[in-house]
């Protein structure tokens, strides 16, 4: 029921809903009548027009400060994330391993010989959404930045596979809004250029997993002894566990740390459906089965000799330095003999290190072991680690 006035002799008239249905326009008052609908008003045409025009020149604004990142991406060369510094490997007489040069371990592997629960344990903990976006994944953005809104912190990253083979690549590094942005652009280039498993293979032959093994391949024979190939799910969660911090999650130097990691990551995989719970309670009783390389290395002068000589060769060849070129170098030496023969001087200077005259003051290889073990622990740089003062030998 709804009360109509009349303006003139001011009587009041009740009329209900169905009697408002057969009014005319000309029979309601001409207050009503007369109104003029809310999108004619000049106060609203002024303020939709005011906000639209802000909202043109904001965009205008953010389009032209955002283009100038797209433009820098376009100039990086796209080949370099390709090239890699790969170890020259030196061999004995009986092809064993005896040594490396280089100033990042590393040796290359094909997308084709890693393992797809590898793959798989990778995207789970590194970027889920990796085969749905193109370089970037909005949506996880918009995630991490809702939860550093409500936790008044940064609580997650968003940073996919791609965009952290930029940054590995060309060392974007720096914690600014302008290298974030410069990134991104650079990740949807990328995606462009390169399939998602030659990415995939790019970023796994490239980042650090500690211990100066750089790519999977390198990883996998440091850590385990074994070939990327021939990796246990086990042992790959491991491995990609420890990429978020090779440093702190290393399972030699913190094995109750990598052995959360690793526990993490099957734990991903059972959400992305990669693993059914089952499988990973099986996967997470089993212990970290960390086996380091045995290889015999050809160190002190023996490496530095093979060295010097095979670059006088690479010289007169034009090739300067070996270091990191990849070659494999054929040696006549007899590891076994080696071996022997080191063993035999660490047994006899212990010995001498026992003495009643030895100097109380001078250094003991034990001492200088443990120096450089904690200088390596905190990562320092090679060129400034402890220099030896301990009684040494040759023969």
């Amino acid at each position: 029921v709804l009360l109509f006035r009349c303006e003139c002799c001011g009587e009041g008239k009740l009329l209900m809903i169905g009697d408002l249905i057969k009014i005319r326009p000309e029979q309601l008052p001409a207050r009503r009548r007369n109104r003029v609908p809310l999108w004619k008003r000049p106060w609203f045409r002024v303020t939709v027009l005011t906000l639209l025009a802000a909202g043109v020149v904001t965009w205008l604004s953010l389009r032209s400060y955002l283009v100038q990142f797209q433009e820098k991406a376009e100039t990086f060369d796209l080949s370099l994330l390709g090239k890699f510094e790969q170890s020259s490997i030196l061999f004995d007489r009986d092809g064993r391993e005896i040594g490396r040069l280089a100033n990042e371990n590393r040796t290359l592997v094909q997308y084709s010989d890693m393992p797809q629960y590898l793959i798989d344990a990778l995207v789970a903990t590194e970027d889920s959404r990796f085969w749905e976006h193109k370089g970037v994944d909005y949506r996880g953005i918009a995630r991490a930045a809702k939860d550093g809104l409500f936790a008044g912190r940064l609580v997650s990253g968003a940073s996919t596979i791609t965009q952290q083979l930029a940054r590995n690549t060309y060392g974007l590094t720096e914690r600014t809004r302008e290298r974030k942005l410069l990134e991104i652009y650079l990740a949807e280039r990328i995606e462009r250029h390169y399939q998602k498993p030659t990415i995939i293979e790019l970023y796994l032959n490239r980042i650090p997993f500690g211990k100066g093994f750089f790519g999977i391949e390198a990883a996998a024979q440091g850590y385990f002894s074994k070939t990327t190939r021939q990796l246990t799910k086990v042992e790959a969660a491991t491995l990609i566990g420890l990429i978020k911090s090779p440093r702190f999650y290393n399972p030699i130097n913190d094995p109750q740390l990598s052995l959360r990691e690793r526990d993490q990551t099957i734990d991903r995989m059972v959400i992305r459906n990669y693993l059914t719970r089952e499988e990973a309670v099986v996967l997470k009783g089993q212990p970290l089965g960390v086996k380091p390389s045995d290889t015999v290395r050809a160190a002190g002068y023996v490496q530095h000799e093979i060295e010097d000589e095979v670059e006088g060769i690479l010289t007169e060849l034009g090739v300067e330095g070996i270091a990191g070129k990849g070659f494999r170098v054929y040696t006549t030496i007899d590891s076994g003999m080696q071996q022997a023969m080191e063993a035999s001087f660490l047994k006899r200077l212990a010995e001498v290190e026992q003495r009643e005259d030895y100097p109380k003051d001078r250094e003991k290889l034990a001492d200088f072991t443990a120096k450089l073990e904690a200088h390596r622990k905190a990562n320092g740089l090679p060129h400034d680690a402890p220099r030896p003062s301990y009684l040494q030998g040759a023969g």
